[in-house]
């Protein structure tokens, strides 16, 4: 019997075109810079999801039933990243949420004691901010079976505050909340291939897979490095605050 593993997997983030635009104007490349981030992913997880039920009591002398009336998903999605030398992971989702909230000026603009923000629109003529995260869980010989999982609507929610400080050194991670609305898995690569919103780079070839396995063998090989870090400081955390809608 061979059993699954945890540690072979990729990701994709492919914001939306506002937010690419956006990114190119803070001197962020996606296709270069958010390639690598995407490939500093060191931990992610598998979605769930539960059945909301209704009760039916008496149709069946002693009995209760429970009938399922609707799917209830993660609403949120818990990503781990590597940070590299050039702090491209930090600056990638502290761009992407700038853009949320319409920090759009300078940053000295936002340096006094007020400043003033409009809220971009979820779904503009470009994209708006939110778009599907693409996720694939497969094994190391790449070509045998996987799950192709999109995480729908999905935008980055938080960013947790990382410790740095003197010591046993180690690789500096952030991690990263995103909010979604739902979860489609397919076990087809064909089928995971057709939606139109994979245009800006296709995850699922086993080229980008094997690149995956190459930037993993680098990593490991660093996390055996010591390197210094400055003492008693914490990079802030960022947090969107958002508002629920259920039909």
């Amino acid at each position: 019997m061979n059993l699954a593993q945890t540690s072979s997997y990729a990701i994709s983030l492919q914001p939306p075109r506002d937010v690419l635009n956006f990114l190119r104007a803070r001197g962020f490349t996606y296709n270069t810079d958010g390639k690598n981030v995407e490939l500093l992913c060191s931990e992610a997880s598998i979605p769930g999801s539960s059945l909301a039920t209704h009760d039916q009591v008496g149709d069946y002398y002693g009995a209760r039933e429970q009938f399922a009336y609707r799917r209830i998903y993660d609403d949120t999605f818990d990503v781990q990243f590597y940070v590299d030398r050039n702090y491209n992971t930090i600056r990638f989702f502290e761009t992407w949420m700038d853009y949320i909230v319409g920090q759009t000026g300078t940053t000295n603009e936002y340096k006094g004691d007020t400043a003033i923000y409009r809220m971009s629109y979820p779904k503009g003529a470009n994209g708006g901010y939110k778009s599907n995260i693409f996720m694939t869980k497969f094994e190391k010989e790449i070509t045998g079976p996987a799950l192709y999982y999109t995480y729908v609507g999905a935008f980055p929610k938080a960013m947790q505050k990382a410790a740095v400080s003197y010591g046993p050194s180690d690789i500096l991670r952030v991690n990263v909340q995103f909010s979604y609305i739902r979860h489609v898995v397919d076990t087809n690569i064909s089928s995971a291939n057709t939606d139109a919103r994979t245009s800006v780079r296709n995850q699922f070839t086993a080229a980008s897979l094997t690149e995956q396995f190459a930037a993993a063998a680098e990593i490991d090989a660093q996390l055996n490095k010591g390197r210094g870090v400055p003492d008693g400081t914490l990079f802030s955390g960022t947090t969107l605050e958002t508002s629920n809608s259920i039909t």
